[in-house]
């Protein structure tokens, strides 16, 4: 009975590890549905997804792969991108809070909301900076990861030095991978 129980255990604690989400941040107030986001893909609970310093997204969603858990959106404050509790959303979902840039992270738990005294979230103790850059339109997507050092660098300078948007979807569109 006990190697039965090691081995259920062990398959739940597995489970348990797969489970990763995207969490993508826009721009624009369009509702998560086409443009240009920065994001991260393959991100484990609890840990946090952030913008760099000098960018807030207007937008943010949040897919699990299993379309369940809550994700966070935080605003920043004294450097910390994942400071202050925005509003939490569902697996599948995107939120606009004010429909301006207020939103610089974002992370996500397995549970579901829960009210608490303080209702604040409970801070993240790992970080991670976004790895993925984006472009959706007409119901598709592309992408440029992170390890693809020279590309992913080129739509952040592009990105840094005001290039339009439907250019960089262009670029993204010629050198990412269809999602």
């Amino acid at each position: 009975m006990l190697p039965h129980t090691l081995i259920s255990l062990l398959g739940f604690a597995s489970l348990a590890l797969t489970q990763l989400a995207n969490i993508n941040f826009y721009n624009t107030d369009d509702v998560c549905r086409s443009g240009l986001f920065d994001g991260c893909v393959n991100l484990p609970p609890n840990v946090c997804c952030f913008l760099q310093p000098n960018q807030l997204a207007t937008c943010m969603d949040f897919a699990s792969s299993n379309n369940r858990g809550i994700a966070t959106a935080f605003s920043s404050q004294s450097g910390n991108q994942c400071a202050i509790v925005i509003e939490q959303l569902q697996s599948g979902v995107c939120v606009c809070p004010t429909g301006t840039p207020i939103i610089s992270g974002g992370s996500w738990r397995t549970t579901s909301i829960r009210k608490r005294d303080n209702d604040e979230e409970e801070p993240c103790e790992e970080k991670m900076e976004t790895n993925v850059f984006g472009w959706s339109e007409n119901d598709s997507t592309w992408t440029v990861h992170k390890d693809d050092d020279a590309t992913y660098t080129n739509v952040a300078q592009a990105i840094a030095n005001g290039t339009s948007k439907s250019d960089i979807g262009k670029y993204i569109k010629q050198h990412g991978q269809k999602a």
